[in-house]
């Protein structure tokens, strides 16, 4: 009884895996013809204000975007030295939208990305409390959306789900989910 919480998380993550990843095997072939054919341009971002990125100029290619950092990567608030920046324009298209960050525009929509409120966020599962964002394992959920989070070293963890835990208040529309074998704490 104390683990019935995991059914409905897993049924949750399966779930989104069936949708998502007919998604990104469509979007990673889009990406490379479009790419190819350098159907991009510059325009400012529809989610943050005052930024430039790099986006496709066919609206059908929107959900293959990138609002925040543009569909190669270089734009917006990455911090310097990713790899994937030294390499050809085509690449770093490839590698941004059709590899790394595929369907990358999902989070803006109201069925894939969510708005975080913490007062209607639940913890189903802390090894400490309150749920500590440095250490342990916790899985949290806001309605049927649910992040599972275990800190294994003083500086790696395994990630997945929604962003619910890492936002500091309300927010928009545009949490996203995520799997993060190893992100760094």
């Amino acid at each position: 009884m104390k683990y019935l919480w995991a059914f409905p998380a897993l049924a949750v993550f399966i779930a989104y895996g069936i949708v998502m990843l007919p998604l990104m095997v469509l979007g990673l072939v889009l990406v490379v013809i479009f790419a190819h054919h350098q159907a991009y341009a510059i325009r400012k971002s529809r989610q943050y204000r005052g930024r430039q990125v790099l986006a496709w100029t066919a609206r059908l290619l929107w959900l293959w975007g990138n609002e925040q950092n543009g569909i190669d990567g270089a734009s917006g608030d990455l911090p310097a030295g990713w790899p994937h920046l030294t390499w050809s324009k085509f690449l770093q298209i490839v590698g941004w939208a059709g590899w790394r960050n595929s369907v990358g525009n999902a989070r803006w929509t109201r069925l894939l990305g969510m708005a975080v409120d913490p007062a209607r966020v639940k913890v189903c599962f802390a090894s400490e409390l309150p749920v500590n964002l440095r250490r342990g394992v916790f899985l949290v959920r806001q309605g049927w959306r649910f992040q599972f989070r275990w800190t294994y070293s003083a500086t790696r963890q395994l990630r997945i789900g929604w962003g619910i835990a890492e936002q500091s208040g309300k927010t928009p529309l545009g949490v996203g989910f995520s799997t993060e074998p190893a992100a760094t704490v």
